[in-house]
């Protein structure tokens, strides 16, 4: 599928380098209409391109975060005071400030939509932010019945607070629901610390090392240094800006085979004929799908988890 290739592309992206280790390993696929040149992905047709240019984090100098197009339409439709109206018992690090220099770093977020949902720029974009934190205040929530509604709880935890309250430093003590190192070949490919512990943290309570891993090789390809900081230091995404880039990465990025969520709320994603008898649409419940639904939606046919129906 097209969309696993993408993804593939995609990490790639990681590993650009003039003359490094990619150089004089270049592939194309003609049927998939993708390929990788000196270790920089390329759409052969302008979808295969977007797709790849939608999921790139965009880092690096470049103009102030304001002046950027998605940044400007998520501030005329989602402003400062709608941010603490919607999170009213916030984490003090998890500031409308943060969340907005996050976003400018993902361009497509708010930047793009497929012309056949007949809506407008601005509608898509709420469209984007409403699907985004659904997920967020689900997996953040305060639920402190005597605080506000439900809805209206969300970005109170910055890691998992069951988990995050075990010594970082070995031996782990902690219980086996709290230990995040995996095995197998993603271990090799993104080495766990010893001392370091990946359970959940961010506005989508990311974990598991070879998501950490993923996520420091998206914001600093080139910088190895820089990437086993985080990998070293996963405690380095309670905070504001990397918090909510953590977040805004999960959202942006295709899960092979399946596509990000941001393809689905931005009107790209077209179910096939397997999407459609498994009752898979272009809607809210399809970005479950690819968030968590190995756990959440693969439940008896016909019905939805609990955990499912209290996202939307």
């Amino acid at each position: 599928m097209k969309t696993a290739f993408v993804t593939a592309c995609v990490a790639a992206l990681t590993c650009a380098y003039e003359d490094g280790v990619w150089s004089g390993h270049d592939w194309n696929d003609e049927d998939e209409g993708v390929g990788v040149k000196n270790g920089v992905p390329y759409g052969q047709d302008p979808e295969a391109q977007r797709r790849i240019d939608s999921a790139t984090l965009q880092s690096g100098p470049g103009v102030q975060n304001e002046d950027k197009e998605n940044v400007r339409r998520i501030m005329e439709v989602f402003g400062e005071e709608d941010f603490e109206h919607l999170f009213p018992l916030h984490d003090k690090l998890y500031t409308y400030e943060a969340f907005i220099v996050a976003a400018g770093l993902y361009p497509k977020f708010c930047g793009e939509d497929d012309p056949s949902l007949g809506l407008t720029e601005a509608e898509v974009c709420k469209r984007e932010l409403a699907s985004l934190f659904s997920h967020v205040i689900f997996e953040t929530n305060g639920s402190e019945p005597d605080h506000h509604e439900y809805f209206r709880q969300g970005l109170k935890h910055i890691k998992d607070h069951h988990c995050g309250k075990y010594p970082k430093y070995p031996p782990f003590d902690g219980p086996p629901e709290c230990n995040f190192h995996s095995h197998g070949w993603s271990a090799k490919t993104w080495p766990p610390y010893e001392h370091a512990q990946y359970y959940a943290r961010g506005p989508l309570m990311m974990k598991w090392n070879y998501n950490y891993g993923r996520f420091a090789d998206a914001v600093y390809p080139g910088y190895p240094q820089d990437k086993m900081n985080i990998m070293m230091n996963p405690e380095n995404l309670e905070s504001g800006i990397l918090g909510f880039l953590s977040a805004l990465w999960i959202y942006m990025t295709p899960r092979s085979p399946m596509p990000s969520m941001h393809e689905i709320a931005a009107g790209f994603y077209k179910p096939n004929e397997h999407d459609e008898l498994s009752q898979i649409f272009p809607a809210f419940g399809a970005t479950t799908n690819v968030f968590n639904g190995n756990k959440e939606c693969n439940v008896e046919f016909g019905t939805e988890s609990d955990s499912a129906y209290h996202r939307a």
